[in-house]
């Protein structure tokens, strides 16, 4: 149920910029009182990402050793253009069938995202100034690691802390 939740809240995260910046441009209610309502709502997600990482601190950590690794911040902008600017359509929509069709597409991101474990494709952490990294353990197994660090030596070792099945958060620079 927990892992459900964060897993959920990450993924509203990841869309809250979006959604805010084109509630923004869009106010679609002929008072302020409700598009202010409807940016904060958009906006609302982004809290729950410090939450989320004060809650993983807690967890025991674990030592990770690793021969080789790959920054894949740029993963993050390839989501942003690929998966959440089509969803910017349903905004500018005046139809029904235009918004019924981007809430399957929403659904079926949710899905992907959620069971891909692609919590690192997230611009709020990056705003928040984790870089994504991928390695590769000598017996070429790969996980992804959020950090702060500028970069991660090959063949380093870090002490980081396991947030879903193949991400972990690196907090030994806070």
């Amino acid at each position: 149920m927990r892992a459900g939740l964060v897993a959920t809240g990450l993924f509203a995260s990841a869309f809250s910029p979006v959604l805010v910046a084109l509630s923004l441009v869009t106010t679609p209610f002929d008072v302020w009182w409700a598009d202010a309502g409807l940016v904060a709502l958009c906006a609302a997600p982004v809290a729950f990402v410090p939450l989320a990482l004060r809650s993983a601190k807690r967890v025991q950590s674990t030592r990770l050793r690793f021969a080789r690794v790959r920054r894949t911040d740029r993963d993050i902008l390839t989501f942003m253009a690929s998966f959440v600017l089509p969803i910017a359509a349903a905004f500018f929509a005046v139809d029904a069938a235009k918004w019924a069709a981007t809430g399957v597409l929403l659904l079926l991101l949710m899905v992907v995202y959620i069971r891909g474990q692609m919590f690192n494709l997230n611009p709020v952490l990056a705003a928040f100034g984790y870089r994504s990294f991928e390695v590769e353990n000598a017996d070429g197994v790969v996980v992804g690691v959020l950090s702060r660090r500028r970069s991660l030596p090959p063949g380093g070792t870090l002490l980081a802390v396991r947030f879903s099945d193949e991400l972990y958060v690196d907090f030994e620079t806070e």
